[in-house]
C-alpha cells in the first residue's frame, strides 16, 4: 500500500508539470550531447549554424563528445581517437562559448565489438595499467578543459567495472590539480549511481538514463514504469546529497526502440517511427521536472543541422517532431 501511494504521488508531480506549473532546480540547466559527423568537422561554419539553432530552440549547454578507443574489453590500453581532434574540440569550444551556452566536456571509451560498461582488464596489475593509459588520456582533456574555460569535465561514462576500483579515486585526485571547474560522473542507470563509491569526491551526481520502457506500446504503462524509476532516482540520489543531473536521455527514432532504448546498431534497418521518438522525449521531460534534479541533456544532436531526420533511425532529434517538442520544453512553453 505504501509503494503504491508513493507511485501515485509522483503521477500528482507529472500532472501538475503537464499542466504548466513546472517545478525546476533554481540552477537547472538543459540542451544537448552533441557529435560529430562525419560530414561536419566541429570546427566548421556549418557546425558553428548548428549550434546557434540549439541556442534558438531554448538550450544553454552543450556537452562535447570526444571519444577514446579500446580494441576490446579486456584491453589495457586506450587510444586517442582521430574522429574529433584538438583543433576541432577547441574550437568548437570557442563557438559554443561565442553564442552563449555553457560548455561540458564528457570523453568517453568506444570498445570494438563491446562497451564501456564491459571493460575488464584480467587482473589488478592489469587494471592499473589500464588506469595510467586512461589517466594520460584525461588528464589531456583536462588541460584543454582547463584552459578553455569549460564550466564541467565529466571523468567518465558509463565504465560499471573501472568505476568501482580503487584506483578511480586516484584518477579523480590527478584530474583535480589541472582542471579546476566542476567534475562529474555519468554513471549507468540507477544501478551505476548506487554502486559507485567516489561520490564524495565530485562536486555532482549524473547519469545516463535508458530503460526499457515495456514490451509493447502502452502510454500508461511507460508512464507508470518512468514514474517508478522517478521513486528509485529520487530515493538513491537523496543519500548522496550532491547536485544530481541526467547526462543522457534518450531514445533512436526506430519504432520499437521503446522496448531497449540503449540499443544503436541495431536499430538502423528499423522502421523510422520520428513520432514515437517525440512522445518518448516529452514523457521523459515531463517527469523529470523536479526540483531536486539540477538539468537534462539530451542524446543527441549533431554537428549536421541539416541532415536528414524522419527518414533515419538514429538518436538525433534534429528534423524530427522531436526538436519542436524539446524546443516546447527548453522554452518553458510546455
Amino acid at each position: 500500500m505504501m509503494y503504491v501511494s508513493r507511485v501515485f504521488a509522483i503521477f500528482m508531480m507529472l500532472a501538475t508539470a503537464s499542466m504548466g506549473h513546472a517545478v525546476y532546480h533554481e540552477n537547472y540547466f538543459q540542451g544537448v550531447n552533441y557529435l560529430q559527423t562525419v560530414e561536419v568537422s566541429l570546427n566548421s561554419f556549418t557546425s558553428m549554424q548548428s549550434l546557434r539553432r540549439i541556442k534558438a530552440n531554448g538550450a544553454d549547454t552543450v556537452a562535447l563528445i570526444v571519444f577514446m578507443h579500446q580494441d576490446a574489453a579486456d584491453s589495457i590500453e586506450i587510444k586517442h581517437s582521430t574522429a574529433v581532434t584538438d583543433k576541432q574540440l577547441i574550437q568548437a569550444i570557442a563557438d559554443a562559448h561565442d553564442i552563449g551556452l555553457r560548455v561540458i566536456l564528457k570523453p568517453q571509451v568506444l570498445v570494438n565489438n563491446s562497451w564501456a560498461g564491459e571493460i575488464k582488464p584480467s587482473s589488478q596489475t592489469a587494471w592499473q595499467q589500464w588506469f595510467e593509459s586512461y589517466q594520460s588520456l584525461l588528464q589531456h582533456y583536462a588541460q584543454i578543459a582547463q584552459q578553455h574555460e569549460v564550466a564541467m569535465l565529466v571523468i567518465g561514462t558509463e565504465l560499471r567495472h573501472a568505476a568501482i576500483q580503487p584506483q578511480f579515486r586516484q584518477l579523480i585526485i590527478a584530474v583535480r590539480k589541472i582542471y579546476m571547474g566542476e567534475l562529474s560522473y555519468a554513471a549507468h542507470g540507477t544501478a551505476g549511481l548506487k554502486n559507485f563509491p567516489h561520490w564524495d569526491l565530485l562536486d555532482s551526481v549524473s547519469l545516463t538514463l535508458y530503460p526499457s520502457l515495456g514490451n509493447e506500446w502502452d502510454i500508461e504503462n511507460i508512464k507508470l514504469l518512468m514514474a517508478k524509476k522517478m521513486i528509485e532516482l529520487r530515493s538513491i540520489s537523496s543519500t548522496i546529497d550532491k547536485p544530481l543531473w541526467i547526462a543522457e536521455i534518450g531514445i533512436s527514432s526506430a519504432q520499437d526502440s521503446f522496448r531497449e532504448p540503449w540499443l544503436v546498431k541495431e536499430r538502423q534497418q528499423s522502421t523510422p517511427d520520428t513520432e514515437r521518438q517525440a512522445k518518448v522525449l516529452e514523457l521523459w521531460l515531463q517527469s523529470l521536472r523536479q526540483p531536486w534534479i539540477q538539468g537534462v541533456l539530451i542524446w543527441s544532436w549533431s554537428s549536421n543541422a541539416e541532415q536528414d531526420g524522419m527518414n533515419n533511425t538514429g538518436f538525433d532529434i534534429q528534423n524530427k517532431p522531436a526538436e519542436k517538442l524539446v524546443s516546447c520544453y527548453w522554452k518553458k512553453e510546455c
